[in-house]
């Protein structure tokens, strides 16, 4: 995690990739988001299977991000992503083929104690 996001998400889909390779899909998240929960993930791969898109991601300030959950055609290109950018780049690059899902509280991210201390205000 220390060389960035692109190193985590390699390290993550090579092991997935060495458990089996009937792997169907792997879902990227990150640790930094509070409300992130169990119904969000069962969201993400409910809309995998109900609308055939390869990337489905989550939808926040006009922004689409993490969670998503990417379908095995991307993982050899996960695998090459240069370790300082993110899953961002892939749903960029694939916009047309991505589904999204609504999380409005995908935008709250907790990155110092400061951020901790601000959220515990609310």
């Amino acid at each position: 995690w220390h060389l960035g996001m692109g190193s985590s998400i390699r390290s993550g889909i090579l092991s997935l990739s060495n458990c089996s390779e009937n792997i169907e899909a792997a879902v990227i998240t990150v640790c930094d988001q509070p409300f992130l929960s169990t119904e969000i993930i069962n969201n993400l791969v409910a809309a995998y299977y109900s609308t055939g898109k390869p990337i489905v991601a989550c939808q926040y300030a006009d922004t689409l991000g993490v969670p998503v959950l990417f379908s095995q055609s991307f993982f050899s290109e996960l695998t090459t992503l240069d370790e300082t950018v993110g899953a961002k780049k892939l749903i960029n690059k694939y916009d047309k083929e991505v589904f999204s899902i609504p999380f409005p509280l995908g935008i709250i991210d907790i990155d110092t104690p400061r951020d901790y201390q601000e959220l515990q205000k609310k």
